[in-house]
């Protein structure tokens, strides 16, 4: 059972909530910037890192790298204004990305720390995938030079002790993406930024609207529609108005309650989400699985007393009725209805689903006046999404390619299926054979 449950923990004297791997934001300060989270990104997914090692410290040795190959200070000069003056230099390789985790005067460590908590909670997505970079990084000599300088700075680091993913559905396809999009660097380098964004409202989203059916065991994907930033949206579309923004908003207000409580009664060296920690304990013996109830209702009878809960304890009957008081429990503390009057920590909770409406859903989201807020892709969304998941296949059916982004936690009704053909047909990447879904084409643009 210690492998799979914390039980020091939980017999521990009660302490404060235990932020989450999972969750990309913190109760203070979530203002990230992507680049960072892509240079974090990159580092975790190749088994790399960079560690103290300033823009102009690296301008430093890729200079002196240069005169060694006669350069002279004339023509470095002129690389200087070329690939430093302007930053050029960061888009010349992946690799190079992890410059941008390197704090300097000119980055706010409180973003560089926001952004690496994305990062961060987006590593529980990748999964254990033995990733490579691309060998092929530049194309002429300058760049292979500025390249090859930062490279030998780069020192292996691995990251496979982090949390299992909650959402294996969707890190299948994080995995698939990535690895197409790391294949081609230039498309990459253009792109990295808005592929780990999408996916972190993606991730974000589809783990709250599985967090609490953790009974039913393996999470699926849950219907979250969105429309064509450009469509205009009536009244009558339904699945978009209820089944879209809404949705997530309601259901934010799960992830900091139940992930924090999951931080809590995790094992030390095992780290797993709510849904598999419940399906493990089910299957130990009835003198285990009465030993794991009786330490969660003792953690919940002095829960109550140290946060002042309105809440009676009850003595739970099975493992079911365990995890759904330590949960209630957790959503209680943030609850004015329950909460202790003579404290603000029921505010916690409101600032974690602030910072999700306004850094995780930021550029997902928009106001359709009396309808509401719904959620939205913009065109460049559209079109990279369309580009990585075709993939290496060159081209895909147009119902095959709307059951791709279902899988990634993106669906679309039947008026948005309608705007969609019509902006492939606009662009030129369709080809049609029939005026039905099933014999209509779309192209990558890669």
């Amino acid at each position: 059972m210690d492998s799979i449950i914390n039980i020091d923990n939980l017999n521990a004297e009660i302490s404060d909530n235990i932020p989450s791997e999972y969750l990309p934001v913190k109760t203070n300060y979530n203002e990230c910037n992507w680049d960072i989270v892509s240079g974090y990104f990159i580092g975790f997914a190749y088994n790399i890192e960079l560690t103290k090692y300033s823009k102009e410290a690296f301008e430093s040795d890729c200079k002196e790298v240069f005169l060694t190959k006669q350069i002279s200070e004339k023509h470095f000069a002129v690389i200087r204004k070329a690939f430093f003056e302007k930053e050029n230099y960061l888009k010349l390789s992946p690799t190079n990305l992890l410059l941008h985790t390197q704090n300097d005067e000119t980055i706010h460590p409180k973003i560089n720390s926001a952004s690496k908590k994305v990062a961060l909670s987006l590593l529980t997505l990748l999964g254990f995938d033995d990733l490579k970079a691309s060998s092929k990084d530049s194309d002429h000599f300058i760049s292979e030079i500025i390249t090859s300088t930062l490279k030998r700075k780069l020192k292996a680091k691995n990251y496979s002790d982090h949390a299992l993913t909650y959402l294996p559905f969707l890190q299948q396809k994080l995995v698939h993406d990535f690895k197409f999009i790391a294949s081609k660097p230039s498309y990459m380098m253009e792109n990295i930024a808005s592929l780990l964004s999408i996916y972190s409202f993606l991730y974000t989203s589809q783990i709250a609207l599985n967090l609490k059916e953790w009974r039913v065991g393996l999470p699926q994907n849950k219907p979250l529609f969105f429309v064509l930033e450009t469509e205009k949206v009536s009244a009558e579309r339904t699945k978009v108005i209820n089944s879209g923004w809404k949705s997530f908003a309601a259901a934010s207000g799960n992830l900091f309650p139940m992930l924090s409580t999951l931080q809590l009664i995790q094992a030390k060296n095992s780290r797993k989400p709510i849904w598999q920690i419940f399906e493990e304990l089910t299957e130990l013996d009835q003198t285990q699985q009465q030993l794991c109830i009786d330490t969660f209702d003792s953690y919940c009878e002095r829960f109550i007393i140290a946060r002042n809960l309105k809440k009676d304890f009850i003595k739970s009957r099975d493992l079911d009725s365990a995890f759904e008081q330590l949960f209630d429990l957790a959503f209680a503390q943030f609850d004015k209805s329950f909460a202790d009057p003579l404290t603000t920590r029921y505010q916690a909770n409101e600032k974690v689903v602030s910072a999700m409406r306004e850094h995780t859903a930021k550029g997902f989201v928009k106001s359709k006046g009396r309808i509401g807020s719904i959620l939205v892709l913009t065109q460049d969304h559209l079109l990279l999404l369309t580009n990585v998941i075709i993939g290496d296949k060159k081209q895909l059916r147009f119902n095959d390619l709307i059951e791709e982004l279902k899988l990634r936690g993106i669906f679309f009704d039947e008026t948005s299926e309608e705007r969609l053909i019509e902006f492939y047909e606009r662009i030129g990447n369709v080809e049609r054979m029939s005026d039905s879904g099933d014999d209509l084409y779309v192209r990558q643009t890669v």
